[in-house]
């Protein structure tokens, strides 16, 4: 990692809030079977985890899923009353964001 602070840097330059995204998910594969969740995998917790707006977090998420990196399911989260979307990567998104670990280090 170059220069200073958690986010990790590819080729001097700091990863962009969608590949951030990836990178995130790939830490919550072994929750995509859970009833439980954690609310890191749905919108309002990919927000607070990598501090963005909503509507950037939505788009990112959009636009993913139509590339086929990542699908949502309906899932009962920890600590919130009513079943929310969570997000978990595809086989190909689990690839894309193996190769942007692989480029950071």
């Amino acid at each position: 990692m170059m220069g200073g602070g958690n986010i990790p840097e590819k080729h001097g330059k700091k990863l962009t809030k969608a590949e951030e995204l990836l990178i995130h998910l790939s830490k919550f594969e072994h929750h995509k079977d859970d009833y439980f969740v954690p609310i890191q995998v749905t919108e309002e917790g990919l927000q607070r985890e990598l501090c963005c707006s909503r509507s950037l977090i939505s788009s990112i998420l959009r636009n993913y899923e139509k590339v086929g990196f990542i699908y949502r399911i309906k899932s009962k989260v920890d600590r919130k009353k009513y079943k929310q979307f969570a997000f978990f990567l595809t086989k190909s998104g689990r690839k894309h964001a193996l190769r942007l670990k692989k480029a950071t280090k």
